[in-house]
């Protein structure tokens, strides 16, 4: 009998998973609207290139904030599943408020309403429920999967996305259509998440009662900016990485439609693939560390042979295939990234505040990385590759580092 009821537990855990998957993969799509239909969007709110990137720039600015704020506000619940529900209708009314035209003024409390609740309450709640579900030995297949996950369930709505831009006239039209339609995607997924949310994980998440001491432990924990800084490496690679399809086409003359096939590639293939591969590994060898510090040399060594390959079309193969494995290294990173929470020991309870921080200080290469790839590009012209090839390199050595030093330091505890 109670064989049966685990089973029945592990079945309901594995459709929630799935459900946290496709929210994960979706729930962004309305927030980055704009990087997929740029010039549509620009029309539709009657926005300038100035205006439409002073959005973002407060959209990736409140997002670092959020995190730090988001973990303690999560962890403050006594059951996820609240705040889940209450970002996916939140995110659901913005969107629906966004669909009628606001004001210019109006779009930056949206935006940055949007980027609180995605980058901050939900994707804090995202990363502690799947900590919460898996069991020690299972954290990296667990992220490795729910990073593939969201991938997919991401692909498939800009999918719809381009449809219902193809079955209208006016491509600006539509994105009032998309914003609601991914409103009502979002309405479905918080209330199915309220009602499938397992209720083991509440049990977890109060088996041990919240002490401050432990709070200022967390806070002067060695392990955990260690940790934090290692996301920052691959978030900093992840986002360096979207040079190098531009990089094919100055350097080696591909035509854009060539580099377009290459970056799809990149940007979904290898995410769904990669992803549960480098958990599986991780699971497989007991250490997520060990992984990502072989993936940064690894990744390494190709980003630093890429200044010394001649621009020349006879080695044009062997670059997409240096590109190629650089991505899937990449993404086979970001799937574990957050496997390490459970390495270095932060107490369940916790979980909440500390990927906030691990959010907040990891994804802080968002806010820089294009500014600066940017200024190199204008200023260096090509030769600017070059010191951006350098750069991502000490960047993946230093991840290794890192990842090196967290794995010994885990080792003496």
């Amino acid at each position: 009998m109670e064989h049966a009821e685990d089973k029945s537990i592990k079945r309901h855990n594995l459709i929630f998973f799935i459900l946290l998957a496709v929210g994960g993969g979706t729930i962004f799509k309305a927030m980055y609207l704009r990087e997929v239909f740029y010039y549509p969007w620009n029309e539709y709110f009657s926005l300038t290139n100035t205006q439409s990137g002073m959005l973002m720039s407060w959209l990736g600015f409140v997002g670092i904030i959020s995190g730090a704020v988001s973990g303690i506000i999560v962890d403050r619940f006594k059951n996820p599943k609240s705040i889940l529900t209450i970002a996916y209708l939140t995110m659901a009314a913005l969107a629906i408020w966004q669909s009628f035209r606001p004001s210019y003024q109006a779009m930056f409390i949206i935006v940055g309403f949007m980027s609180l609740v995605g980058n901050g309450l939900f994707l804090v709640s995202m990363t502690k429920i799947a900590r919460l579900l898996a069991s020690d030995n299972e954290q990296g297949r667990y992220f490795g999967f729910l990073e593939s996950g969201r991938g997919i369930a991401g692909t498939v709505l800009t999918l719809c996305a381009v449809a219902i831009v193809g079955l209208h006239g006016s491509r600006a039209v539509s994105i009032g259509i998309i914003l609601r339609f991914d409103a009502a995607i979002y309405i479905i997924l918080g209330f199915t998440s309220y009602y499938l949310f397992p209720k083991g994980v509440s049990a977890i998440e109060n088996a041990a009662p919240k002490k401050m001491s432990d709070l200022i432990s967390l806070l002067k924990s060695v392990k955990l900016w260690l940790a934090a800084f290692i996301i920052s490496c691959v978030i900093f690679v992840y986002q360096g990485g979207a040079y190098l399809v531009p990089y094919l086409s100055d350097a080696y003359g591909m035509t854009p439609d060539q580099t377009a096939v290459i970056g799809m590639i990149r940007a979904y293939f290898l995410a769904f693939i990669i992803s549960p591969f480098a958990g599986l590994l991780a699971d497989k060898i007991g250490s997520s560390l060990k992984v990502m510090a072989s993936f940064f040399i690894l990744g390494a060594l190709i980003t630093a042979s890429f200044i010394f390959i001649p621009h020349d079309s006879r080695f044009l193969i062997l670059l997409i295939t240096l590109v190629l494995l650089l991505g899937a290294l990449t993404f086979g990173m970001r799937g574990i990234m957050y496997a390490q929470v459970n390495g270095i020991r932060i107490p369940k309870v916790f979980t909440g505040t500390a990927m906030g921080i691990l959010i907040c200080i990891g994804f802080s290469p968002e806010a820089y990385v294009h500014l600066i790839f940017g200024y190199l590009l204008d200023t260096y012209k090509e030769f600017a590759y070059t010191l951006m090839f350098a750069t991502i390199a000490v960047v993946l050595f230093a991840g290794a580092l890192c990842s090196g030093l967290l794995y010994r330091i885990n080792k003496k505890v």
